[in-house]
């Protein structure tokens, strides 16, 4: 899942679009629509358990996120229309790159029942990544430049 397209260069990108990034531990896997995303958006719901605040603020210590059920995708199942089971198996800790859900523009086989701690991965492939150190060091890094060059304009 976090091969060659997942490099810094994009690892970088993804972290000045991200409202807030994170590093969490996979609770729970909701139902999958059995859909590719195509003509419409299709999503499936994740429940994780924070274990680390790398940029912005999330004031729940869980979160459900929806991702993107991509074809091809590194987060997707190689053959059905869902998650990876290996990538999101209980207990693994992912780095996630979130905006805010508003729970439109896409559809899933669960209903959003609580938008504010409700979040969309950004990316289908580099939105949700296994976390390791040294992605981790890249990511907290690149946040403190944002944080010291924001500090700078005011």
């Amino acid at each position: 899942m976090s091969g060659d397209r997942c490099e810094e260069i994009k690892l970088k990108s993804l972290s000045e679009k991200a409202e807030v990034i994170v590093v969490a531990k996979v609770e729970r896997v909701g139902k999958p629509l059995k859909a590719w995303s195509g003509y419409f958006l299709v999503v499936q719901r994740v429940r994780y358990k924070i274990e680390e605040n790398i940029k912005g603020k999330i004031s729940f210590k869980q979160i459900n996120v929806a991702h993107y059920i991509m074809k091809n995708s590194m987060t997707a199942d190689a053959e059905k229309p869902q998650l990876s089971e290996t990538v999101f198996k209980k207990g693994n800790e992912i780095i996630l790159f979130l905006k805010q859900d508003s729970g439109t523009g896409y559809i899933s086989a669960e209903n959003l029942k609580k938008k504010e701690n409700a979040y969309i991965a950004l990316d289908a492939n580099c939105g949700a990544i296994v976390a390791d150190t040294e992605k981790i060091k890249i990511l907290k890094d690149v946040s403190k430049v944002e944080v010291t060059q924001s500090k700078a304009h005011d």
